[in-house]
């Protein structure tokens, strides 16, 4: 997202079908238990001059129209937010977004 020449923001997501190529237990377990097809939010970040002004649900509504638009009529969006260190500013933006939290996972 970009206001003038000036990056605000960016969203790194991919389908659950590339979910593969990035290893680690979290998208093995994600790949696992999550309803298929869905497209995995890695990372979502806001210059802070530009926080609270809608960027990020803008980026949200974006992504789930290419999804929409790659195939799916009701994409689902999955992410992770670390409890530690806690996020809290990402876990009250998600929940205005009406996201819900699934399930607590642990990395071994």
């Amino acid at each position: 997202m970009r206001q003038r020449e000036r990056l605000i923001g960016f969203v790194l997501a991919h389908s659950s079908e590339r979910i593969a190529l990035f290893g680690g237990e979290v998208y093995v377990h994600m790949k696992e238990t999550q309803k298929r097809p869905f497209v995995v939010v890695r990372q979502i970040a806001i210059d802070p001059e530009f926080s609270n002004r809608g960027c990020g649900r803008k980026l949200y509504e974006f992504l789930a129209e290419r999804a929409k638009a790659t195939g799916g009529q009701h994409p689902t969006l999955a992410g992770f937010i670390w409890k530690r260190p806690s996020n809290r500013a990402s876990e009250q933006f998600h929940r205005a977004l009406g996201w819900i939290l699934l399930e607590t996972y642990r990395l071994t």
